[in-house]
């Protein structure tokens, strides 16, 4: 039996749905930190799979960033298309992250219900950005404010603290302006040998 094959035009508009994940956190951020996460995983449903869905974490969808979700896929750094059938679609591809620094994205769609949904999608560095790569010295507080407030969304971003910790961890404390009524406060912990986001939390604001 014969399946008709994507072209290559189809299998990144395919994959390009994945933006969505990015563009509706930051328009339900305010909403989902309310816990009124409903409106925010409606919208969500054309382009992702049920599964996908029932197993995102909320927490991350409560502060509007940047950072770690599918965005400007450059295919004429990479684009290769892993796999392909009649209702599965595998492509890898290069995407820039908040740090300027190469990553590699693979992106599973597959056919629900008779419409293409991205399915799953991961990162990796490419062989050639290692941890060996990192700097060996810290990098500067005011560096550290640069790779955050370039990391969250939001008309206004402001940087409230940045406090050094044990091994080479940097704790910062900044705030997104949602709109005139609203600011979402956030807690971040960073990597202060990389400028690596390792984990960002709302708090109250």
């Amino acid at each position: 039996m014969e399946h008709s094959i994507l072209t290559d035009d189809e299998v990144k508009e395919i994959a390009e749905r994945s933006y969505q994940l990015l563009q509706l956190a930051n328009k339900y951020a305010e909403q989902n930190q309310g816990l009124n996460t409903k409106p925010f995983l409606q919208e969500l449903q054309p382009y992702f799979t049920k599964d996908f869905i029932k197993n995102l974490e909320i927490s991350l969808f409560t502060v509007p960033i940047g950072g770690d979700f599918p965005a400007d896929f450059n295919y004429k750094q990479h684009f290769v298309i892993k796999q392909q059938t009649s209702d599965r679609v595998t492509v890898e591809t290069a995407q820039a992250s908040y740090l300027n620094t190469a990553l590699f994205i693979t992106v599973e769609a597959k056919k629900e219900n008779g419409n293409w949904k991205i399915d799953n999608y991961h990162y990796e560095k490419p062989a050639n950005f290692t941890d060996k790569d990192k700097q060996h010295t810290l990098i500067t507080k005011e560096t550290a404010e640069i790779i955050v407030t370039e990391y969250l969304h939001g008309d206004e971003k402001e940087i409230d603290s940045i406090t050094a910790g044990k091994g080479n961890t940097y704790y910062i404390n900044a705030f997104v302006k949602m709109n005139t009524r609203q600011k979402i406060g956030t807690s971040i912990k960073m990597d202060s040998t990389s400028g690596e986001i390792q984990s960002l939390m709302q708090v109250n604001s």
